[in-house]
């Protein structure tokens, strides 16, 4: 599973453990690894554990102060959602129960984004801990998916992982989610899976055109990769435009890399090494470089241009096809645009 943030196993190393704790970040695997160390940590007697989602601050603190049958500790966990706290009733809650924590209580305040200038915020800071869990990079997801597949006893080749990072971008709890639903209908004793294997598993809409898009791109071939762009626009599982977006500009980012590293005689390995992905997305890419001439800075300029059209309220087909003819022409020349099937 995903490690928790140092800092908080450090705090749970000494005593006494901080009375509350405000777990926070983007990475939503991150944040669920954080709360099952503080849950393992407890000990196994006399525990008493509450967990809280869209329920009234006080009634959340009232849990809180209320010892457990018998003595011993509370772990109250409570996810922090827009209006629970940022409100006057539900901050000043919050602000008298930290000026007087009962020392059988832990408080953990589960949210997936904060603001530190804020009282509250500050406030717990000062009581107790406040653990941030980053997202890993695009470039770190491949490792860290094929990690957690290891600790869930699952396989998987690189075209399996590549599939579940284009998926799930950089959202480790999707990339989580999908992971213990393709352990639960795994053997243990089966061997690696591939992609074809895994992806009628995933769920609906998050593999349409995956490898098409990109695969098409790479060899230059202008048609099939308009026919995936559209495909990825269209119908009941359509991808947001600025989410594609971020996509194209993550393959034209990697094609990049490896163009510059191909053009002074670097192999698959020093592109692997650059971009911190599988060994068989750097083939893929180390390929499509050594195979064709790539006007990388032209693919990086139109997206930088799509953005703008995008965020501007333009056209999304046409602003995302502008990408997808730049990163399919050759260096100094055009490619023309083709049909869209």
């Amino acid at each position: 599973m995903s490690r928790p943030p140092t800092p908080l196993l450090r705090a749970l190393d000494r005593e006494p453990w901080p009375t509350v704790i405000l777990i926070a970040g983007e990475d939503g695997a991150g944040r669920q690894a954080a709360i099952r160390a503080v849950e393992q940590r407890m000990p196994p007697e006399a525990v008493a554990i509450d967990r809280f989602e869209d329920e009234p601050l006080a009634r959340v603190l009232d849990a809180a102060r209320t010892a457990p049958l018998l003595g011993g500790r509370r772990l109250v966990v409570v996810r922090v959602t827009p209006g629970l706290i940022d409100r006057d009733e539900g901050r000043d809650a919050l602000l008298a129960y930290l000026g007087n924590p009962p020392e059988h209580a832990i408080l953990i305040l589960e949210s997936a984004k904060i603001d530190k200038r804020l009282k509250w915020v500050k406030a717990v800071a000062a009581a107790g801990l406040v653990v941030e869990c980053s997202r890993p990079r695009e470039r770190e997801m491949a490792a860290w998916i094929e990690r957690e597949a290891r600790d869930l006893g699952l396989r998987l080749r690189g075209d399996a992982i590549e599939l579940l990072a284009d998926c799930a971008g950089t959202d480790t709890g999707l990339a989580r989610r999908e992971l213990e639903k393709i352990a639960l209908v795994t053997r243990a004793d089966a061997p690696p899976l591939d992609a074809p294997q895994i992806e009628p598993l995933l769920s609906p809409g998050r593999t349409a055109g995956a490898f098409a898009l990109e695969d098409a791109l790479l060899a230059g071939r202008c048609q099939p990769a308009l026919a995936a762009l559209h495909r990825h626009l269209e119908g009941t599982a359509s991808v947001a435009p600025l989410a594609l977006l971020a996509r194209l500009a993550g393959i034209c980012r990697r094609l990049a890399v490896a163009a510059e590293i191909h053009s002074r005689g670097g192999d698959a390995e020093e592109i692997r090494q650059a971009l911190g992905c599988h060994p068989f997305v750097a083939q893929k890419y180390s390929q499509a470089v050594s195979r064709r001439s790539i006007d990388a800075e032209r693919a990086l300029a139109a997206c930088v241009a799509a953005d703008g059209r995008l965020k501007s309220g333009g056209a999304a087909a046409a602003a995302l096809e502008a990408v997808v003819l730049a990163a399919c022409a050759p260096r100094g020349g055009l490619v023309a645009r083709g049909t869209r099937a």
